[in-house]
């Protein structure tokens, strides 16, 4: 058989397999582009971090926390680490052991990991969240991309928790998240999609307002400037910016929904059709990662760290402060820095300029 015949042969299949679409390719083919486009973020902000000057271990304050609250947050920290071992586990290695390659679900995971180049991209322009830095942390890959925030890098991106924390804090809850919306359509039937995936994102609000309610009231991490007409508890170190839980719960059902709407040949809406693209094998594999990376990574830009750059510009005053909390400062601003914090007055500290301190009124006592 020619080439041509072939090839015909092989169209004819496709278009006889269950939810094929002739622009499925094309659209496919977008996003595993955009997914190459977001490795080679990936790939560049890894290593021009771990061999740049900002590769080290941020500890502003960490001597100063009481020893029953460091053990607290280690042991946290351990549990973090054993289940997302366990997650590698279950998902990615058991299954290439048994089978000799990844899973759906081990390619889901591991293009979740992938998100965590955008996890300190809050704080782009300005602090917006910043982690405990008792946290086992080297800084983070802040300096390598173009921010205005002049001490982005200083921002601690525990590794535990928020680096390897994209397996068990977010893939993890979609994953469920998915499972839950595949049982209802059991149940239910009739169920449209677009009132399936409003549920889920309802059930990830309150999901998201329990967990992160617990993390804020134990010091892991805090929203220093926040909208206070949009955040309860203003004022406070706790203080809980509603439109967090609106943009998290927004990301985890973008991820559900990744997982949850396949065809019958357990295709994506980011890798319809790959099978025209790539054989079976490792190709295929790959191109379907690469095209759940490219699509899960504009779903976090535009559920969650895009609106964060636009609440940056309204934030109020910080609400942590170096005499009371330095291990949550991570000595971004402050006192002992030359820049000041956020506060209503105060110029937004740009990366060209060496401070945002305003000079001292004339005739101001010398302190």
């Amino acid at each position: 058989m020619d080439a041509m015949t072939r090839s015909s042969a092989s169209s004819m299949q496709a278009e006889g397999t269950p939810g094929y679409r002739p622009d499925a390719t094309i659209a496919t083919r977008i996003w595993i582009g955009l997914g190459v486009f977001w490795m080679a973020v990936f790939l560049y902000c890894l290593i021009a971090w771990v061999t740049g000057p900002d590769f080290r271990a941020v500890t502003f304050g960490r001597d100063q926390a009481p020893h029953g609250y460091v053990v607290f947050l280690k042991s946290l920290e351990m549990a973090m680490l054993a289940l997302t071992i366990w997650l590698i586990w279950r998902f990615v290695l058991k299954p290439v052991l048994r089978t000799g390659r990844l899973s759906f679900d081990g390619i889901y995971y591991l293009a979740c990991f992938t998100l965590v180049v955008q996890e300190p991209w809050h704080s782009w322009i300005r602090p917006q969240l910043l982690y405990n830095d008792i946290f086992f942390n080297m800084g983070s890959w802040m300096g390598t991309l173009p921010v205005s925030n002049p001490t982005a890098y200083l921002t601690p991106v525990p590794l535990a928790f928020a680096g390897l924390g994209y397996f068990w804090i977010y893939g993890g809850p979609a994953h469920v998240g998915s499972i839950l919306m595949a049982r209802a359509k059991r149940r239910n039937p009739s169920i449209s999609a677009p009132r399936m995936v409003i549920g889920t994102f309802l059930g990830f609000c309150v999901f998201d307002f329990f967990l992160e309610s617990f993390i804020l009231r134990t010091g892991m991490f805090v929203y220093p400037s926040t909208i206070p007409e949009l955040t309860l508890f203003a004022g406070k170190s706790y203080q809980f910016p509603v439109y967090e839980t609106v943009a998290w719960a927004g990301s985890y059902t973008f991820a559900a929904c990744l997982r949850h709407f396949r065809n019958t040949s357990g295709e994506t809406v980011a890798d319809r059709g790959v099978g025209l693209i790539a054989r079976e094998g490792w190709r295929r594999t790959l191109a379907s990662w690469l095209a759940m990376v490219g699509f899960l990574q504009i779903g976090l830009l535009v559920t969650y760290n895009l609106p964060y750059m636009f609440y940056a510009l309204h934030g109020g005053a910080f609400t942590v402060t170096e005499q009371e909390h330095p291990w949550l400062t991570a000595g971004i601003c402050g006192p002992s820095t030359a820049y000041d914090c956020p506060a209503p007055g105060v110029p937004f500290a740009r990366r060209e300029s060496p401070t945002n301190r305003l000079p001292a009124p004339t005739g101001t006592p010398a302190q």
